[in-house]
């Protein structure tokens, strides 16, 4: 009986995976290379995202080793909302504006549905110099992450 080499074992039980089988992968985008916020293999400063009222919500904590992965799954505030921004920053204060702001965000595609049902898991990655960020929608739909300007105030 002949053998076949490991790379066409794995290819064909990758094949043999459905689609509803698969996992999807995460929408990810570079933020900061380089970052100041990482010394000597260690945040130095918080990484976080701006809540309600201006507040600077932590997700990877200073003090910790790299590489850094913290998540926090976000629920949707809107009927029928198929976008949602994320303001991130870097920095130690409990004020939002006080930080470093890294950026605004869009996660598109989201699918419809009502207000709190549908959620985000946003995650913050640190490796070697860099932070990322990734977005993923619990239920598995494919999402988007774009760097953006914001959101459109209403006129």
């Amino acid at each position: 009986m002949p053998t076949l080499p490991l790379a066409s074992v794995l290819l064909l039980g990758f094949l043999q995976i459905s689609a509803s089988q698969a996992a999807v992968a995460p929408a990810r985008i570079e933020v900061e290379k380089n970052s100041p916020a990482i010394k000597d293999g260690r945040l130095v400063e918080d990484i976080g995202l701006e809540t309600l009222g201006g507040v600077f919500t932590p997700l990877a904590r200073r003090g910790h080793e790299i590489p850094v992965r913290a998540s926090e799954i976000f629920a949707c505030g809107g009927d029928g909302q198929r976008e949602i921004w994320i303001r991130l920053a870097r920095g130690t204060h409990d004020v939002f504006a006080r930080n470093h702001e890294l950026g605004w965000f869009a996660v598109g595609s989201l699918p419809a549905a009502p207000r709190g049902i549908l959620q985000v898991n946003v995650t913050v990655v640190v490796q070697g110099s860099s932070i990322a960020l990734e977005a993923m929608e619990t239920g598995g739909a494919r999402l988007t992450l774009t760097r953006g300007k914001g959101p459109k105030k209403p006129r």
